[in-house]
């Protein structure tokens, strides 16, 4: 390890899941002001946990992965239903230039039919 690149309060300290009492020794800087007897009979600054990996649950992430899942699928759900709205209004708008292009087509305009159709081909 390099030497002077940790701050001077870098020292063992003894960290306790409180949920378990499971206990470990390690190097910290944390500021504590407890202390503990460890299993070498020393005495250590004592860092208090809520939770570690020995009381985590194993399928937290998993789970976590699942209600983001369920998130994404809710969101695919309504964008799927937007893009139906989106399609009906297409829809409605070719059959409105359709029916606009048979009126000129019967009136024999020609150029108003052509620019329904190259509209009626955008849309699609």
């Amino acid at each position: 390890m390099k030497k002077d690149i940790h701050p001077e309060s870098y020292r063992l300290c003894v960290f306790k899941d409180m949920s378990n009492d499971f206990t470990f020794l390690t190097r910290s800087c944390t500021d504590t002001k407890d202390t503990i007897k460890w299993e070498d009979g020393n005495e250590y600054p004592l860092v208090k946990l809520e939770i570690s990996n020995m009381s985590h649950p194993d399928n937290y992430t998993a789970l976590q992965n699942l209600g983001t899942l369920y998130k994404l699928t809710d969101r695919m759900d309504l964008a799927a239903e937007q893009w139906k709205k989106v399609l009906k209004i297409k829809k409605d708008f070719v059959y409105a230039y359709q029916e606009l292009s048979k009126y000129y087509l019967s009136k024999n305009d020609t150029i108003n039919y052509v620019s329904c159709q190259r509209a009626i081909s955008q849309i699609k």
